[in-house]
């Protein structure tokens, strides 16, 4: 029997046939991708500003990162969880390093919920406590498995927004912190929002949290690498976390993410467990992918980057904001920044729009906000085009 394969049957297939998505996606098959810069199969080309899903820190196919694996794959990726490696050990110090945490150890996991979960999961054993304090609208995907812990049972959902620095305590009521485990905050993102709670709020829940024997848990897979000006989000805020969870900019692209935390946490776990045994759990590949993507960080002085590039952005954004009503506000830190419209302009359609002219940009329906975050290496033309492109397609709804 003869198999013919029919091409133009083929190419009238969707792309996305036997792809589940959990979200809308666009058609366009993008087959390669450098720095800042997309392309689909018929070769058009789309400037990246939401760098992946925050990912992609250093932009697409980095060649330090990429030599890094290609280098690692002939030695070791993968062991026993019961096996140590150099390239893991080095890793950790090189976090340790960059957090600020003098004494302490790390742990390698697979994505930022992995670690946001095991975060959590250490400081309730290490406390023997069951509550956890975190800001409403926060992205905590992990937390339905949290433990033997149901939300409605230990965790303490406030909104920062309602804080009062005139009368901090009406905030602080009703907490018992004697039963508090930690506070976990996302400095910044807030569910791709971008707000960011008052420093005042931050330092004094980290100091109650503290002196009653809790842990304080900084929530960076969206706010570190760079991503709002400093290293880490809680940079912003002079505390000094006793667990930082970390993924997406660690790996730039790469499956790997990470827990730094403090000497008192790890001795706090002596003798006791929080039945978390992840099968890729310190692999030598992802630790060397996390020195890779920290070396290129400090060789290039991107932090220093993204603070200085940002103010390009927030001027351009704040610039569109003058002329346009329909804004209400902009905000942001580095290279996060969200557009924040009314209800006269929804952002599902100036997200396809703007994908349409060759820019990838992210949209938040539910708060009507547009949310910018390109990589730090992003040219500064690519941010004026944008921008262009933006008043342009604004004029036209309006």
């Amino acid at each position: 029997m003869t198999y013919t394969y029919d091409i133009e049957i083929e190419k009238e297939k969707s792309m996305t046939d036997n792809i589940f998505y959990t979200a809308p996606h666009f058609e366009q098959d993008i087959v390669k991708a450098k720095d800042e810069y997309m392309y689909d199969s018929s070769g058009k080309e789309y400037i990246d500003f939401e760098s992946g899903i925050w990912c992609c820190a250093l932009g697409h196919s980095n060649d330090r990162v990429n030599q890094a694996i290609k280098d690692q794959l002939d030695k070791v990726t993968h062991l026993h969880t019961k096996l140590v490696n150099s390239v893991s050990k080095k890793a950790a110090d090189d976090l340790l390093r960059i957090t600020g945490i003098k004494k302490g150890k790390a742990v390698f996991l697979t994505s930022g919920s992995e670690a946001v979960e095991m975060g959590l999961k250490l400081s309730f054993a290490a406390t023997d406590r069951k509550k956890a304090i975190m800001f409403s609208n926060s992205y905590y995907s992990a937390l339905g498995t949290t433990g033997n812990y149901k939300n409605e049972e230990c965790i303490i959902k406030k909104d920062f927004t309602a804080y009062d620095e005139n009368e901090p305590e009406s905030f602080f009521s009703g907490i018992d912190f004697s039963q508090v485990a930690c506070c976990i905050f996302e400095l910044g993102s807030t569910s791709g929002r971008v707000l960011f709670p008052h420093e005042k709020l931050v330092r004094e829940l980290s100091q109650r949290v503290k002196s009653s024997g809790g842990y304080v848990i900084s929530n960076e897979v969206t706010t570190g690498y760079g991503r709002t000006g400093k290293y880490f989000g809680f940079q912003h805020y002079d505390i000094m976390p006793d667990i930082v969870c970390m993924g997406k900019g660690i790996g730039n692209g790469y499956p790997v993410s990470a827990i730094v935390m403090t000497d008192i946490v790890a001795s706090a776990m002596a003798g006791k467990s929080i039945g978390h045994v992840q099968s890729h759990q310190n692999d030598p590949l992802g630790g060397a992918v996390v020195s890779a993507v920290i070396k290129e960080f400090e060789e290039r002085d991107l932090i220093r980057a993204s603070a200085n590039k940002g103010k390009l952005l927030s001027k351009e954004l704040m610039t569109l904001k003058e002329k346009f009503q329909c804004i209400k506000d902009v905000r942001g830190r580095g290279m996060m920044h969200a557009v924040e419209f009314d209800q006269k302009i929804l952002v599902a359609d100036i997200s396809a729009m703007m994908f349409e002219k060759g820019f990838l940009i992210g949209a938040n329906g539910l708060y009507n906000v547009l949310r910018f975050d390109p990589c730090l290496i992003i040219n500064e033309e690519s941010i004026l085009k944008m921008t262009k492109e933006l008043e342009k397609i604004l004029n036209q709804l309006m």
